[in-house]
């Protein structure tokens, strides 16, 4: 699949986590893919967290590589080997607590309020519940 990339760079200019972080991109992360022998070696790939799942390298490449698509199964490889990085497990935890990855704070609360936008909505408590304990069981 990854054999016929030839590295043209379009994935790289339309990576959302490349443009937060430059150091980080994913030609990098196609290299690694390329050179690892085998599977058990996918945990110490800390780029393949990175991707968002935005799916802009998958729609721009020219070749045609299902990047992204390969890229969610090879997270849930790692996952079901137990190879998560430690931020990931805290997102489940806080996601866990607050119903987000990321808490809503006051002041986005509020800036909401006054820009005349609803509410965040709350997740369903049960679906929540739900999709935790899967993450939880995965990643023992």
């Amino acid at each position: 699949m990854l054999n016929v990339c030839y590295q043209c760079g379009t994935c790289v200019s339309s990576c959302a986590a490349g443009l937060v972080n430059p150091q980080k991109n994913i030609r990098k992360l196609v290299q690694a893919l390329i050179r690892i022998a085998d599977e058990s070696e996918l945990g110490d790939i800390d780029l393949l967290w990175l991707c968002t799942t935005c799916y802009q390298c998958e729609d721009r490449c020219p070749e045609g590589v299902p990047l992204t698509s390969l890229l969610i199964q090879l997270k849930n490889m790692a996952a079901r080997r137990g190879s998560v990085p430690a931020s990931v497990q805290k997102e489940i935890e806080t996601l866990a607590v607050h119903s987000y990855t990321y808490p809503p704070v006051k002041s986005i609360a509020s800036r909401r309020k006054r820009l005349g936008l609803p509410d965040l909505p709350c997740p369903e408590e049960g679906e929540m519940k739900m999709l935790i304990d899967l993450a939880r069981e995965r990643f023992k």
